[in-house]
């Protein structure tokens, strides 16, 4: 499957976020890729990335021009500021899932 070739992704951490950036953008280098949506998607909630996040039941991260932020907090966080690495991993997954699901319907594979 495509989406565990490393080569497609960037994923730099974000220091002014305290977040990591998942890029998709290189998904597009064979070919036909990940849908890459708009600011403007985001704000008209048209952005499928997002809106299938909410279906999974996760508050919807930043994604935007083929960037997808994961940041702590919104139920990844305890109390005192800790990461709840269950939380996280399914949200990690979750946002794995929802770019499957959207390679599938584009063809990609």
């Amino acid at each position: 499957m495509w989406l565990g070739r490393l080569m497609f992704w960037l994923i730099p951490k974000s220091l002014n976020s305290f977040a990591v950036k998942v890029n998709y953008e290189k998904t597009w280098d064979e070919g036909l890729g990940i849908p890459i949506f708009t600011i403007e998607n985001m704000y008209a909630g048209s952005n499928l990335i997002q809106e299938g996040m909410k279906v999974m039941g996760i508050i919807p991260t930043i994604a935007y021009d083929a960037n997808i932020m994961l940041s702590p907090g919104l139920g990844t966080l305890d109390e005192e500021g800790n990461l709840i690495h269950e939380n996280a991993e399914i949200v990690v997954k979750a946002t794995y899932k929802i770019l499957e699901i959207l390679g599938k319907y584009v063809e990609l594979f």
